[in-house]
């Protein structure tokens, strides 16, 4: 990719000078494209940027040129304004003009000028060039993004997508990875960070096993250097819903016509939110216990959490006929931590 890096300040008689073009060639060189003649009121275009810290510099114009003779010397100028010792020209080829320099460039930006009548045209050393200035980054660096957010925790409904943030250098291509110590997934290519550094994406993290997981991101800059890992972003993975089993009545037979009924969660939960919710109560309906020869519901059937032990004591009005009963747990009657909703259950017993 070329990038108009200067322009003439003023125009010399026959002379039909390049308009200089920085741009990274195999090996890092920084070189000028041919053009032909261009009005003096071209201006440069945005720096370029080279991950070479010894970069090739040079000018190609469409003309053979000779160097003149007493002329000023090139410069090479970093952004503090401090001038590059030592800086000479030589002709690698008749049309292109390198500019040498001892190096290696300190990573940041330059400004190159080939001064007025630093060259001339080699079948009319009266005509020289125009003042010649172009600008280009040295960036041999890409700085780590951050991994600034992750969902935290990971249930079933998220696990398909899971949403992922953090910043980076801006323009630079962003690759991030989640794993669970065992499988790597690795995000979508295309992600790139907006003129803020900003990024977000998202990952499908359904192959990755249930426990934690790490996050982290790499970064490939403008100048095609590529970052070192990201610190990890932890998260924790849970997209197995609540099971449950009656422990209460034992063996699901009771020998009293007031049993207590006890269904055991496979870990801790609290009941699914709704209006009112006390944070014990399940929501009214959602556990019913039924008569299963006369298909009658026992009245006044409620839910009640212990969450510290996962368990749902079900509670009802009055004493059991002899008789078998089913005792049924809707969907989403209760939630464990990382808000996976129990599937609907029913449990069987004898009074």
């Amino acid at each position: 990719m070329g990038l108009y890096g200067g322009a003439l300040s003023r125009t010399h008689a026959a002379l039909a000078l390049a308009i200089v073009t920085v741009l990274t060639l195999a090996g890092g060189a920084v070189v000028a494209s041919e053009f032909g003649p261009v009005p003096v009121s071209r201006q440069p275009a945005p720096d370029a940027r080279v991950n070479e810290g010894s970069p090739e510099i040079a000018v190609v114009f469409d003309e053979d040129i000779a160097l003149v003779e007493g002329a000023g010397a090139p410069t090479i100028v970093d952004a503090a304004g401090v001038s590059r010792p030592g800086v000479t020209s030589a002709l690698e080829n008749p049309r292109k003009l390198l500019i040498q320099y001892t190096g290696p460039l300190p990573d940041g930006g330059y400004t190159v000028t080939i001064p007025e009548g630093h060259v001339s045209r080699a079948d009319l050393p009266m005509s020289t060039n125009a003042t010649i200035t172009w600008k280009f980054q040295v960036d041999t660096v890409a700085s780590p993004p951050v991994v600034a957010a992750v969902d935290d925790p990971v249930n079933l409904q998220k696990q398909s997508a899971v949403a992922v943030a953090g910043t980076s250098e801006p323009g630079s291509t962003v690759t991030v990875e989640a794993s669970d110590g065992v499988k790597i997934l690795v995000s979508a290519p295309g992600l790139t960070a907006n003129q803020d550094g900003q990024w977000d994406t998202t990952l499908n993290v359904t192959d990755l096993a249930d426990g934690p997981l790490t996050v982290s991101a790499t970064a490939t800059d403008l100048a095609g250097n590529t970052s070192p890992r990201s610190a990890p972003r932890h998260t924790r993975k849970d997209a197995t819903p609540p099971t449950v089993r009656l422990t209460v009545p034992a063996g699901a037979v009771s020998a009293t016509s007031k049993p207590g009924i006890v269904l055991e969660f496979s870990e801790s939960v609290r009941p699914t939110p709704y209006d009112g919710e006390d944070g014990v109560r399940v929501r009214q309906g959602s556990v019913t216990l039924v008569h299963a020869d006369s298909g009658e519901s026992v009245e006044g059937v409620t839910g009640v959490v212990e969450a510290a032990t996962g368990t749902l004591h079900v509670l009802y009005e009055g004493e059991l006929d002899d008789g078998d009963y089913t005792v049924s747990v809707a969907e989403d009657t209760v939630r464990d931590t990382a808000e996976n909703p129990n599937d609907a259950a029913s449990l069987d017993f004898s009074v």
